[in-house]
Order: C-alpha cells, then structure tokens, then sequence
C-alpha cells in the first residue's frame, strides 16, 4: 500500500512543478507543458497554434519549458519526499552557456 501513495505524491510532484512553470504570452511553458504531456489533448502543431507562435519558435519555447520543468520539479521532490529521476541531461562532450528565456541554461554538444 506505501507504493500507492508513494506514486500519487509523485504524480502530486510532478503536477505542481509543472503548475508553477511561467505561463505569460512570451514564455507559456505551463500551457505547453499542460497541452502535450497532463491533458495530451493536443499534437505539437496544435499547440503551436494554440500559443501563436511559428513551429521553430515554438521548438525553442519547448525546449525552454522542458528546462523549466527540470529546474522545478528539484523543489517538488523535496517537498512531497519522493524519488524522482534528475530531469537534466549531463553530456560530457563540449559545453557552453547562453542566456535563454528562463535564465541561463546548459547547451551540450558533441562537436
């Protein structure tokens, strides 16, 4: 029966780390987050439409939201004390920083 509520405070994790993900007309990353992978209502190019934005843009918005989410989600493990895989890839080829939408954020490449 722990395993029950050891998944449901995950899933509790999970969903407010991605509630707490910016949601404005330049970064609607919870609206991304929300329409792809909590409600899977929408494809990728209609969630595009839905954010108004051009499809490579809209590439760029989701990377930045899956960074946003990786960052978020660290607080959440801590609070609802659950186990959760580290959401941040690591590669250890060349590594550069630029500044993005929600801060600084890794760039890895193999190059």
């Amino acid at each position: 029966m722990a395993n029950i509520f050891d998944m449901q405070d995950k899933c509790k994790a999970v969903y407010q780390a991605v509630d707490h993900c910016s949601d404005s007309q330049n970064q609607p990353f919870r609206t991304i987050l929300k329409s792809l992978y909590i409600r899977y209502e929408l494809k990728d190019w209609q969630v595009a439409d839905k954010v108004k934005y051009s499809d490579s843009r809209y590439g760029d918005l989701k990377r930045y939201a899956c960074c946003q989410i990786a960052d978020t989600i660290e607080t959440w493990k801590v609070i609802y004390d659950v186990d959760i895989p580290d959401l941040k890839i690591i590669n250890r080829c060349r590594i550069g920083v630029r500044s993005g939408l929600t801060g600084a954020i890794l760039v890895l490449s193999k190059d």
